[in-house]
């Protein structure tokens, strides 16, 4: 029974930094969801990644543009078109 309950619990974790930055993306119209995973997908440092995760949670999209080696330009462009 305790070996269930244990399993069980385990299994509900928070969602990785990778999964809230997907979800995130979800909400892009699909060029800038495209470029988006794109620069994600190009992360291999869990330490860069954490700093975007932080900077867009906190609503600083751009504090995180520059790692996500985005061109702040284009997303303004972007914004506004759609906003």
């Amino acid at each position: 029974m305790l070996k269930r309950l244990f399993s069980e619990s385990v299994m509900v974790r928070r969602p990785t930094a990778r999964h809230e930055l997907e979800a995130l993306a979800s909400e892009f119209e699909p060029s800038i969801q495209r470029a988006f995973l794109k620069a994600i997908a190009d992360i291999v440092s869990d330490v860069q990644l954490g700093r975007i995760v932080e900077s867009l949670e906190r609503g600083d999209i751009d504090g995180a543009l520059p790692a996500l080696n985005v061109d702040p330009v284009a997303f303004v462009h972007s914004k506004r078109r759609s906003g």
